[in-house]
């Protein structure tokens, strides 16, 4: 496996990890729905004016000339980790945290000094995820996650660079 940058000819592969993995929009909490082929273009073409602009990294996991997995990080005043996400049969396999690893490495390396990472409250395998890998909690969201008419609580999760 090769853990790199995300580069634009790599639209088609990223597309469909993206619409693998939120297939099922329960594990999605930005999606209320699987996202569109025109949801994505405009994702990756943000992605990539973010990147070039010096204020994302994204890092992807690729296996045998397919995209398993991707860590994003983007900076807007301070750097949030807007997703970790890893194809269906790849998971547990340790390539979350390759991921997560190499995405703060090119962070540091970008001048971001810390990542954050937003969590619900409930989702215990990722806020454990984070907490091993270096994260401590850092606060809560003044605001709160709504889906299917609940409303779910969102922790800040911080690692200094």
């Amino acid at each position: 496996m090769e853990l790199r940058a995300l580069r634009p000819d790599d639209l088609e592969e990223l597309r469909a990890l993206v619409k693998e993995v939120y297939s099922d929009s329960e594990l999605a909490m930005w999606f209320d729905r699987a996202p569109t082929t025109e949801d994505l273009n405009e994702i990756f073409r943000l992605k990539m004016i973010a990147i070039s602009g010096g204020s994302a990294v994204d890092i992807i996991a690729v296996e045998k000339n397919r995209i398993i997995g991707e860590c994003e990080i983007v900076a807007t005043g301070r750097a949030y980790l807007v997703g970790i996400i890893v194809s269906k049969n790849k998971r547990r396999k340790g390539i979350g945290k390759g991921l997560l690893l190499k995405g703060i490495e090119s962070a540091r390396k970008a001048g971001f000094p810390n990542v954050c990472a937003e969590v619900v409250e409930e989702n215990l395998p990722a806020k454990n995820f984070f907490l091993k890998n270096g994260f401590v909690q850092s606060g809560v969201a003044d605001r709160e996650f709504t889906k299917d008419g609940e409303s779910h609580r969102i922790l800040y999760l911080e690692k200094e660079l």
